[in-house]
């Protein structure tokens, strides 16, 4: 439990000391209107989620080559990521993760909820008062894409969330 609290903070101090950004960065392609479904874009659905809710802790974009420090899922299932996290005070973050397929998207989303349980079991000891945060976390998947949350305001971010993936 100490090494998973200590790589945590590692983590949060690596990803603070990165540069600032004005605009999230892409990881995938942005789709153009060639075919009848929504293109969703993983930064555009963050970046709502960001704006549209209060956070008490500043949440920083995760460059994609830490993703899997935080994330267990495959690199072959992911086709665009926009993750972003808290310094470590908080357990707030954002995974808007866009998947080639529904497949790779169940498995995603495992990792997800694989990632929920394992911050819950750390700040348990770390912050006890962010588990009821970590407990109501909003994860789930709409077609190829999916979505964590972790907020105090959940039925704002699911309310952003039908807006966003509709």
């Amino acid at each position: 439990m100490k090494k998973l609290a200590a790589m945590m903070l590692c983590l949060t101090l690596l990803c603070a000391c990165g540069a600032q950004s004005a605009a999230p960065k892409t990881t995938g392609a942005e789709g153009g209107a060639t075919t009848a479904a929504k293109e969703i874009s993983a930064d555009t659905v963050a970046q709502a989620l960001l704006d549209g809710l209060t956070w008490r802790d500043q949440l920083e974009l995760l460059d994609a080559d830490l993703r899997s420090a935080v994330l267990s899922a495959e690199e072959a299932d992911l086709s665009q990521t926009a993750i972003y996290i808290s310094s470590g005070a908080t357990a707030e973050e954002i995974a808007v993760l866009v998947c080639p397929t529904e497949e790779a998207a169940e498995r995603v989303l495992e990792s997800v909820k694989t990632r929920v349980a394992e911050q819950l079991e750390a700040f348990r000891n770390y912050v006890p008062a962010e588990v009821p945060v970590l407990e109501n976390a909003v994860t789930e998947r709409r077609g190829n894409t999916v979505v964590m949350v972790v907020c105090d305001d959940v039925q704002a971010a699911q309310d952003i969330l039908k807006t966003a993936l509709s």
